[in-house]
């Protein structure tokens, strides 16, 4: 359950289900409090995957999915689509500098 909340990117509740079972606690890293602000950049660089994979742009498919295990945010991709989910290295900065260098910020 917890997996499907951090793919939706629903960080609040994803927050308070991994209190419940004592996990995510204060001090264990910024990662844990991404919010909503790294979901939608998120979702906005798989958009711009996406469409460069559509147009055969391999390079910077590559480019993207590269810079998101670098940021620590981990892409399935799935019939449904794709789906993420943070990893305990997630760097929100290393994501922003993604955003920003592909000018999808």
């Amino acid at each position: 359950m917890l997996h499907e909340l951090a793919g939706q990117g629903d960080a609040a509740n994803l927050l308070a289900g991994a209190h419940l079972l004592g996990l995510l606690l204060p001090g264990m890293g910024g990662w844990a409090e991404a919010g909503e602000d790294a979901a939608a950049r998120i979702e906005a660089l798989l958009v711009a995957r996406a469409a460069a994979r559509k147009a055969r742009d391999f390079a910077r498919a590559d480019a993207i999915r590269d810079g998101f295990a670098a940021a620590g945010v981990e892409v399935k991709d799935t019939p449904q689509g794709a789906e993420w989910s943070l990893t305990p290295g997630y760097d929100a900065s290393r994501l922003a500098d993604l955003a920003r260098s592909l000018g999808a910020s």
